[in-house]
């Protein structure tokens, strides 16, 4: 029979416990990199409006053609410290 996607985690206890820990970290480490990118959502979107046009897909949202004076702590500077505070708890959290 085969597991349920969105199951019960300990279904994957019978592999063992180390397997069942890698999935589950796996699962939540998902969560916080999704909650991290919606905080930066917004500040992607405004540094796109200032990249120069033949920038390449990858850099597309980036700082790439952005001046000093365009940026603010208000929007670069409070999501990217609001992600390191995310992803510093997320390690203080694994380790318990």
């Amino acid at each position: 029979m085969p597991y349920s996607l969105f199951g019960n985690y300990k279904e994957l206890d019978e592999f063992g416990i180390g397997i069942s820990l890698y999935f589950r970290q796996l699962a939540l480490l998902g969560v916080v990199v999704s909650i991290c990118a919606l905080i930066n959502l917004s500040t992607i979107s405004k540094n796109s409006a200032t990249n120069p046009p033949d920038t390449p897909s990858t850099l597309v949202g980036s700082v790439l053609g952005t001046t000093r004076e365009q940026l603010s702590f208000g929007d670069q500077g409070t999501a990217d410290i609001l992600t390191c505070v995310i992803l510093f708890l997320f390690v203080l959290f694994m380790k318990k």
